[in-house]
């Protein structure tokens, strides 16, 4: 009796054409309605209202939804993240990226179409199969190929990361981005070499009445390949070699860290210091991975048990007895499946906690993107608000520079301006780049810098001038000139840029430390400015000009 149940499940799959029924290569079907065979006809009592039958309908109804809401957001912000991390930290995290894809595709096929089956009593991939025969081969080849390669992926994880826990100073030759892309070629290639069957085995059959059937294993001619050949094919590429390939990586790597000192560690994290860029984030990532790989290793062995009885009851290997047995082992088997699927698709969605969770680095770079895609919304709201609101924006005139020329004070109005040439071709004689430390090799000179040209604090009361002298100075000029020389000994063509204050000309030669506040803050307001000096001296002959002229300020303090 067992053993026909579990046949009249693979029929019903099969019409549906969701996926391939256990026979056909896959142990297991997410969309069937198991009530239709949980009743059995030849005993009198309905299990159709039996608690864990009740139980996986509200998980397949509650649950589905928000763990497909889940993986969306996660996956969507987790694939972006590992990918610009994993250019400068590690090529693992590349294998996540397309670990976490491979993930969603996953979770909305089965997950998203079984709460959507659940709500509206129809399957959109079932429309989507049974539309066309060329729609029907391309999703049974597609399907396969992503369920194939996903716990490839996970494997390839595992062994960078046994690379990098018991081999730290081959990982920079070793697990290269170079090397992964050619890892993933080479699994994107034995992955299609192995689903390809699925254009010539399965299809929409010819004729009125067979395209009701709808998409459905149309190759009769292979049975031994349908019933045998290609269930074992499938449950080793999907189960069996990852399960194997994952433990014994989770193993070494357990072993070795565990046997691993502080000191060792330390020395590996200085050798490897110098060929990772990100060290902290390969390490963290390392622990990760770890973790991901215990629970793909509890799902896969779940998953493997689950499918095992599947198979030894639709074998005929195991067989009950009584109405009750019969179909208290069905709902429980029933019931298992959908814990399976219910774990799984946690981990499809959730493994974004321990990226956030173990990684500072991975949290560091979240937030950059959600402050560079802040950026791109405020600008695509402006753009839209000034779209809406009439087209162009509205842009403040501004005059011209010889508007602004015209507008200036002349000098024989009597207001003062600012010197246009210095007298010396020295930097420091420059009003502008002699205050800020520059210095030239031309003509010898140097500029002066602030530390040596610094009076005390100038207060907020201060106006600011600017002298200029010759050799033949006038009498404040002429202190000033000395003043210089006695500080710096330099004399001929070279300039002095000093901060005073109003009645320190008395005290410009003294010894004293010299303090003034940094020259490049801007003053707020038009009191808060500060008395600036420019004492310029040249070998040239002449009469001496004396010349008292504000300096403007623009966007730094000259």
């Amino acid at each position: 009796m067992a053993r026909g149940r579990v046949a009249a499940v693979s029929d019903t799959s099969n019409d549906v054409g969701y996926e391939p029924s256990m026979d056909y290569g896959n142990l297991e079907d997410y969309s069937s309605n198991y009530s239709d065979w949980l009743v059995d006809p030849n005993c009198d009592i309905d299990y159709s209202s039996h608690p864990k039958i009740v139980a996986q309908h509200y998980i397949e109804l509650v649950v589905f939804p928000v763990l497909l809401f889940q993986g969306i957001l996660g996956n969507g912000l987790a694939i972006p993240t590992l990918i610009s991390l994993g250019r400068s930290a590690w090529s693992t995290l590349l294998y996540l990226a397309m670990l976490g894809l491979t993930d969603l595709i996953l979770l909305l096929t089965r997950c998203g179409d079984t709460w959507y089956l659940m709500m509206t009593k129809d399957s959109l991939i079932q429309i989507l199969l049974n539309s066309s025969d060329a729609a029907c081969r391309t999703y049974y080849f597609a399907f396969a190929f992503v369920e194939h390669i996903n716990p490839w992926l996970m494997v390839a994880a595992a062994v960078e990361m046994t690379i990098t826990a018991k081999w730290p100073t081959q990982s920079h030759v070793a697990c290269t981005m170079e090397r992964a892309r050619y890892v993933m070629m080479l699994l994107t290639l034995i992955m299609v070499c192995l689903d390809i069957n699925h254009f010539w085995t399965y299809g929409v059959p010819n004729g009125p009445a067979a395209a009701e059937l709808g998409c459905r294993y149309v190759e009769d001619f292979s049975k031994n390949f349908r019933d045998w050949i290609w269930p074992a094919l499938n449950n080793a590429v999907l189960l069996f070699l990852p399960l194997v390939a994952v433990g014994l990586c989770f193993i070494i790597t357990t072993t070795t860290l565990l046997q691993r000192t502080h000191d060792r560690e330390e020395d590996m994290r200085s050798n490897m210091r110098k060929y990772f860029l990100e060290l902290p984030a390969v390490i963290d990532f390392r622990t990760i991975v770890l973790v991901v790989s215990a629970m793909f290793l509890v799902l896969i062995i779940f998953q493997t048990i689950c499918n095992v009885l599947m198979l030894l009851l639709s074998r005929g290997f195991l067989e009950m007895e009584g109405c009750e047995s019969e179909a208290e082992f069905g709902i429980s088997l029933v019931f298992f499946q959908t814990l399976d699927r219910t774990f799984r698709f946690m981990f499809y969605g959730g493994k974004i906690y321990l990226y956030i969770g173990l990684s500072p680095a991975f949290r560091a770079r979240l937030a950059l993107g959600f402050r560079a895609a802040r950026g791109h919304l405020t600008r695509l709201v402006r753009f839209c608000s000034c779209t809406c609101s009439g087209g162009t924006p509205r842009w403040t005139l501004v005059a011209r520079d010889d508007d602004r020329t015209r507008k200036r004070p002349r000098r024989d109005q009597g207001e003062p301006q600012l010197l246009t040439e210095p007298r010396t071709t020295s930097i420091a004689d420059d009003p502008v780049l002699g205050a800020r430390n520059f210095e030239s090799s031309e003509n010898g000179a140097s500029g002066i810098t602030q530390s040596n040209h610094c009076a005390a604090g100038p207060t907020s009361s201060d106006n600011v001038q600017i002298f200029s002298a010759d050799n033949v100075p006038s009498q404040p000029s002429q202190s000033l000139s000395q003043a210089y020389q006695d500080r710096t000994g330099q004399n001929g063509r070279n300039g002095a840029a000093m901060l005073l204050r109003p009645g320190d000309h008395n005290n410009i030669g003294s010894s004293k430390p010299q303090r003034c506040r940094p020259i490049h803050q801007t003053p707020r307001y038009g009191s808060d400015r500060e008395h600036i000096v420019i004492a310029l001296n040249s070998n040239k002959t002449g009469q001496t000009q004396s010349e008292h002229r504000p300096v403007s300020y623009g966007d730094h303090l000259v």
